[in-house]
C-alpha cells in the first residue's frame, strides 16, 4: 500500500481513536526503562553528589543545545520549512552542514 504524503492541512488520521492495550503497555515499559537505567548507573558512581552533578550538567547541556538550535534556525530567516530545511538553515552558519 502507498502511504500518502501529508502537507499538514489534513489530520493524520480520520479513524476514531480506539484503546490499544498492547501499545499502552509497550509505552509504559519503554518509559520505565529510563528509571531502570538510572538505578543501574547509580551503582557505578563514587558518591550521590557525582550522580546529581552529572545529571544536572547533562540537563543544562541538553537545554543549551536545544536553545542554540532553535535560535539559529529562527535567525536563519524564513524558508520553505519542508523536510531537510534545517540543514539549509544551519548551512548558512557553517558551510560543512550545507546539503550537497
Amino acid at each position: 500500500s502507498v502511504v500518502p504524503i501529508l502537507d499538514g492541512a489534513q489530520p493524520a488520521t480520520l479513524a476514531p481513536v480506539k484503546g490499544d492495550l498492547n501499545l499502552f503497555l509497550s509505552a509504559m515499559v519503554w518509559l520505565n526503562t529510563g528509571w531502570d537505567s538510572m538505578g543501574n548507573l547509580a551503582s557505578d558512581v563514587a558518591t550521590p553528589k557525582d550522580m546529581v552533578l552529572g545529571m544536572s550538567l547533562a540537563a543544562v547541556t541538553a537545554m543549551l543545545v536545544n536553545l542554540l538550535c532553535t535560535v539559529a534556525a529562527l535567525s536563519a530567516g524564513a524558508g520553505s520549512w519542508s523536510d531537510g530545511y534545517l540543514a539549509v538553515a544551519f548551512g548558512r552558519y557553517w558551510i560543512a552542514l550545507r546539503p550537497r
